[in-house]
């Protein structure tokens, strides 16, 4: 997943960027800065990846995290708005490529595996959700969550038109 910012985002958004990059397998962080979205599409399909991650900017916070499904072509597939508590610790990104697994309870499961393209089963990266939080297990280095810290306080899918999916 090739994770970004808005363009114009805080130094708490860049970290939160930089924290999703540690535990969501092969993913990597790309500061926006005046690229446009076609060039950042463009880069993460020539790198590979099947989804892009931007992380927008509202008061000084991390406040909405939009996913892009890239393939020969693209299309927006869902939103989240969200509250986001840093975990503040150094650890190294994933850089092998195995899958993202998905774990938990709640309403939005679905919708976030199809997301962040992640599977129920064992993996030793893991989204953890629980009732309306999403946290992150990173089994290689030890067995509790160990954040970034998500409140999800509204999700919706995209239809294939790129409209709130009603369903």
């Amino acid at each position: 997943m090739l994770i970004t910012s808005s363009r114009r985002t805080s130094i708490k958004t860049k970290e939160f960027c930089r924290e999703l990059e540690t535990v969501l397998p092969l993913s990597f962080y790309l500061p926006r800065g005046k690229k446009s979205l076609r060039s950042i599409i463009n880069l993460a399909y020539e790198k590979g990846r099947d989804r892009v991650c931007i992380v927008e900017t509202k008061e000084e916070e991390p406040s909405k995290i939009s996913f892009i499904k890239v393939d020969l072509d693209w299309q927006w597939i869902g939103c989240i708005n969200v509250s986001v508590s840093l975990r503040k610790e150094t650890i190294p990104p994933i850089e092998e490529d195995i899958e993202l697994g998905i774990e938990g309870k709640g309403e939005y499961l679905e919708d976030l595996a199809y997301f962040f393209n992640a599977v129920s089963g064992d993996s030793y990266a893991v989204i953890h959700l629980e009732n309306d939080t999403i946290n992150f297990y990173r089994k290689d280095i030890h067995n509790k969550l160990i954040g970034p810290e998500i409140k999800i306080l509204d999700l919706y899918r995209y239809d294939k038109d790129g409209q709130k999916d009603q369903t």
